[in-house]
């Protein structure tokens, strides 16, 4: 009980959920000795699981990253607006685009897309643990469109203390694309792709 309290106020998933049930169809796993030799074990485990009973102290150190929970849908940092001159967003953005180029290069029906505008775009800083070492970092949001067709999508990309610079998660799909991608068959590139005929 005293965990549950606890863990009110930490990083939790659906992952721990269902870690939780799995503790529930095992009674024999909740009891106290149990617990304690639990949490014992859970203490020095790196990397974190990615899911951790309910029934267990969750660590205060837990990050988004630990949890494996995308930085895109990551709300443990706040976030503030972004200016149109911020650079970071401009090359976010042509990261984000080049990206989709690549992922529609092997369909030779997909027109090649380019930056029409930036819609929106946010700044989250955090930083992770691991290993004992802390890496700060900036997630850049950015919501775009392209042309042709005037796709918008969305996509985080993070910037290390170092400078370096990755996309994470997956480039989402915000509006719909009707009829513009008829000329592939795979769901995944229909999301990106502008057939180079609308016929």
């Amino acid at each position: 009980m005293r965990n549950l309290v606890r863990n009110r106020r930490r990083l939790t998933t659906h992952f721990d959920l269902y870690e939780t049930m799995r503790d529930l169809a095992e009674l024999e796993s909740i009891e106290s000795h149990t617990i304690e030799e639990r949490a014992k074990e859970l203490e020095g485990i790196e990397p974190m699981p990615r899911g951790i009973s309910l029934f267990l102290p969750i660590p205060t150190t837990r990050s988004c990253y630990n949890a494996a929970i995308s930085p895109h849908w990551c709300t443990c940092h706040e976030r503030t607006e972004l200016t149109a001159t911020d650079q970071r967003i401009s090359e976010v953005a042509r990261r984000i685009v080049g990206q989709m180029n690549d992922m529609i290069k092997p369909y030779p029906q997909c027109r090649r897309l380019q930056l029409n505008s930036v819609l929106s775009a946010n700044l989250g800083t955090s930083s992770t643990i691991f290993r004992n070492v802390t890496n700060h970092f900036v997630d850049v949001a950015v919501q775009l469109q392209t042309r042709p067709g005037l796709g918008e999508f969305e996509a985080t990309a993070r910037i290390h203390e170092n400078n370096d610079f990755e996309l994470t998660g997956t480039i989402s799909r915000t509006n719909l694309y009707g009829k513009q991608s008829h000329c592939v068959d795979d769901y995944k590139m229909k999301l990106y792709c502008f057939c180079d005929s609308l016929a």
